[in-house]
């Protein structure tokens, strides 16, 4: 929407930096909320500025949880990583695990797998006790 259009909208101008916060507000609202919905709710009524934050907030609830799948499947590929490079001796494997899980992680999933400490992983462990 550009600010022509918000103005029109909402039947006043307002300053650029107004409409960047309205706009970033109304692109945050996705596609759950057409420009009329957005421009009537964001006129000085509290009740209907409440619509453009219920909104929002459910935008919010929906990117936490797919945040949430997200961040369960990068753990679970480190941790087939891990089980990888233990499977073909690969040293990158483990170096990208290590960084995705971090050192306490991964020596919490290979101890817990009952792999054998490679000398790198004893080093590893000293270098946290």
């Amino acid at each position: 929407m550009t600010q022509q259009e918000f103005e029109a909208r909402i039947g006043t101008p307002v300053s650029p930096d107004v409409f960047e916060t309205a706009n970033r507000a109304y692109m945050a609202c996705g596609d759950s909320m057409d420009k009329d919905t957005f421009c009537k709710s964001w006129k000085n009524d509290p009740v209907n500025q409440s619509v453009i934050v219920d909104y929002l907030v459910d935008q919010v609830e929906k990117l936490s949880q797919s945040l949430s799948r997200y961040m369960a499947q990068v753990d679970d590929l480190a941790r087939l990583l891990v089980d990888k490079s233990y499977d073909f001796d690969d040293n990158e494997c483990r170096k990208v695990a290590i960084g995705i899980l971090g050192k306490r992680e991964y020596l919490k999933h290979i101890l817990s797998q009952g792999a054998d400490l490679s000398s790198d992983d004893r080093d590893l462990v000293l270098e946290l006790l």
